[in-house]
């Protein structure tokens, strides 16, 4: 599956009413799809949460940045996620996202 593929399924599979997904850290967190973005929050339902002030947004560039770390920190490559985290401060989510979709 392409990122672009993924990004769609993604967007059209999230519930607008939100959903609740883990980090890889154990952390949980909110989700939810509005047009082309995804917006990230507090768990609610899940504890524990992640300790995000407020909400994020992950537009479509974002995630597509992203995704070409997922596979490489998959496999444990040295510093893949600090590279990715240079790119985005949503990574934790972004391959959450991954996991879940993919």
């Amino acid at each position: 599956m392409t990122s672009e593929n993924l990004w769609e399924r993604i967007c059209s599979q999230l519930s607008e009413t939100g959903d609740e997904l883990q980090t890889t850290t154990g952390l949980w967190f909110s989700t939810l799809s509005a047009s082309d973005i995804i917006i990230v929050g507090k768990a609610i339902k899940h504890k524990p949460s992640c300790r995000i002030a407020m909400e994020r947004v992950i537009s479509r560039e974002e995630f597509l940045n992203v995704y070409p770390y997922y596979e490489s920190w998959i496999k444990g490559i040295p510093g893949i996620r600090q590279e990715a985290r240079d790119i985005s401060q949503n990574t934790s989510y972004i391959f959450a996202l991954i996991k879940e979709y993919e």
